[in-house]
């Protein structure tokens, strides 16, 4: 299961890109402004991705996770989440974080951003995709501003370095993107 945008591609994560992944997962770039990633499971980084490539393998699990490679040199730019996959409901929840921070920018944002949903809406059939951003975190409200609608604020919804902090809902439908 494979897609790609104009500058990235995405693949499920493989063995060899476990090492990789776990530093991702043990930067504070990813502990810092990925919403809700379950990093807190008692499980060592590298337990985790062990754990994203299991589910990966089981094609009735609800969460799926890619890594986003660059198109012209195959070097790993990122991690996209898949969560909560609902086929009746036709939704799917998603996250993605840039763990390189040369390729963090806005081409590589909205090229994400574009290609999750064009493989959420064309590939998989589904209706719309959710996502669900930090208050604080600025640089990624305005990719997702460009993407997708913001369809809500839950107020003091997530515990965050012992603070409560909003988290903004951005939502684009299948009809709206087309």
């Amino acid at each position: 299961m494979e897609f790609s945008g104009l500058f990235v591609s995405f693949r499920k994560i493989e063995p060899d890109d476990i090492e990789r992944v776990a530093d991702w997962l043990h930067s504070d770039v990813f502990r810092e402004n990925l919403y809700a990633i379950p990093l807190d499971k008692g499980m060592s980084k590298k337990d985790i991705v062990i754990d994203f490539i299991k589910k990966n393998s089981d094609d009735y699990h609800p969460d799926k996770y890619f890594v986003i490679e660059e198109k012209k040199n195959k070097n790993l730019v990122g991690l996209t989440l898949f969560n909560n996959l609902d086929w009746k409901n036709r939704t799917v929840e998603y996250n993605y974080i840039i763990g390189d921070p040369a390729r963090r920018n806005g081409i590589y944002g909205s090229d994400i951003s574009l290609a999750i949903c064009n493989y959420a809406f064309n590939s998989l059939n589904l209706n719309k995709v959710i996502g669900y951003t930090y208050e604080f975190n600025k640089q990624a409200q305005r990719v997702n501003n460009f993407i997708a609608d913001v369809e809500g604020v839950l107020v003091a919804h997530h515990k965050h370095q012992g603070r409560y902090i909003d988290v903004i809902i951005h939502s684009l439908s299948k009809r709206k993107f087309s």
